[in-house]
């Protein structure tokens, strides 16, 4: 990507925020971060680094990584807990297992990318063409916030700082033969055997090394050009294989870490080993907590936002419901109460349960409701009970409720289901009385 390209969002912003007397009001935090406080200062800043890159090559490239406090230390997630001694199984099983989820044409590189993707532990660390990305990243949290290594005892004051990392590198591509070459030792596993014949061997064995490569490597002239290759970090641009490296414009930095010991080629052995890359960066930013809010906030009217940059429905759904405000308080729940039912405040004619209109009315409602044979015994119940002129009375409501529900358990039916058909068939009832004594 050109410098023309990179940062042509930054011509549109420089029209949205004011820079007056900027240089003066520059601050540093400490290890000489510069302190950020919103989008604008943000853009002015990585303008003058893209501006200083100018006369660099044209494979060349600034990248950056946010992080929401710069109490962690910088490392992929293989090198923490020590998954590092058991990186070769974290790479073969997802492939035993799930063979149909990765195509035979896939190198290793390429399926570390998927492993990234996913979750799983890798020596792949997540970084960014587009700084806006990065410093979405610095003030938010996604999963765990204690996945990463605390710096000396974590400091209070240093925790409450977000994190911009920027760096100028030139980029390899993903065939690259050194990328492959630390892909497959990735893949090795170098906790028993791990002599330099070996480990060449095994590149050859894999087709990732040629026979004269190997025999070059192997000479006490030519080692020293593999040993470079094997402590040397990769800045590689991965194939856009899917929409979340996509929206974030995403890159690796591919960490080798490898470390040779012994005096000649006749004895040297190699060790997967970790470091923190914090060192490796040219400079960061820093973003104090109380500015977090705000800076999201402008990043998401510039459409930097969980639902831009996460493709996957959960995220989006999060982002919806973080966004979007009630507009009125919900009431408190209130139970339907039939008008019909309250005794006090309705007046039933003594006559109206003998009625014809009464008797068809209920009867068409039981039959609605239940087999010809059940509706018409819970007729005779209702008959028999509303012979009473006082039937409609609050008084006698649990009598009738309770034979209509005796009636419907020996049905088959449970206890609780019977009562609360009971109560709806009495509800009818009174309700029915009620509008024909209008």
């Amino acid at each position: 990507m050109c410098a023309s390209s990179k940062f042509l969002f930054i011509v549109a912003f420089k029209e949205m925020f004011e820079m007056e007397s900027y240089e003066n009001a520059k601050s540093i935090c400490s290890d000489n971060g510069i302190i950020i406080e919103s989008v604008g200062d943000f853009i002015h800043e990585v303008k003058d680094i893209d501006n200083e890159s100018e006369n660099l090559g044209s494979n060349h490239i600034i990248v950056f990584r946010g992080q929401r406090t710069c109490e962690w230390t910088v490392e992929p997630s293989v090198f923490r807990d020590r998954y590092l001694s058991i990186e070769h199984e974290l790479l073969q099983q997802p492939l035993l297992q799930n063979p149909n989820e990765f195509n035979y044409s896939m190198d290793a590189f390429e399926i570390m990318t998927k492993y990234q993707h996913y979750g799983m532990c890798t020596r792949l660390l997540d970084l960014t063409t587009n700084p806006l990305v990065a410093l979405y990243f610095a003030c938010e949290i996604h999963g765990e916030p204690d996945l990463e290594t605390p710096i000396n005892g974590g400091d209070e004051e240093e925790t409450s700082y977000g994190v911009v990392y920027y760096k100028r590198d030139y980029m390899v591509a993903a065939s690259d033969q050194k990328v492959k070459i630390i892909s497959a030792l990735a893949q090795m596993n170098l906790n028993q055997i791990n002599d330099i014949k070996y480990v060449l061997d095994e590149l050859h064995r894999k087709n990732v090394i040629s026979d004269r490569n190997r025999e070059k490597w192997l000479s006490a002239e030519g080692v020293k050009e593999f040993i470079d290759i094997l402590q040397k970090n990769y800045l590689v641009r991965p194939v856009y294989s899917n929409n979340r490296l996509i929206r974030q414009s995403g890159m690796f930095m591919l960490a080798s870490c490898f470390t040779v010991k012994g005096n000649d080629v006749n004895d040297f052995i190699i060790e997967k080993s970790k470091d923190n890359f914090q060192s490796i960066f040219d400079g960061r930013f820093c973003i104090a907590e109380e500015n977090k809010s705000a800076i999201l906030q402008e990043l998401d009217r510039c459409n930097i936002n969980e639902a831009t940059l996460f493709p996957e429905l959960d995220h989006q759904l999060r982002y919806i419901k973080s966004s979007v405000k009630g507009k009125k308080a919900a009431s408190d729940f209130v139970k339907y109460e039939p008008v019909s039912s309250n005794l006090k405040e309705q007046k039933i004619n003594d006559e109206v349960a003998s009625t014809q209109e009464f008797k068809s009315s209920t009867q068409k409602y039981l039959s609605n409701e239940y087999e010809n044979n059940i509706a018409d015994e819970l007729w005779r119940i209702i008959f028999e009970c509303t012979k009473n002129i006082d039937w409609y009375k609050e008084s006698n409501k649990s009598k009738i409720v309770m034979k209509i529900t005796r009636f419907l358990k020996r049905q088959g039916k449970t206890m609780g289901d019977s009562k609360q058909a009971a109560e709806r068939i009495y509800e009818f009832v009174i309700y029915k009385a009620q509008k024909l004594s209008l």
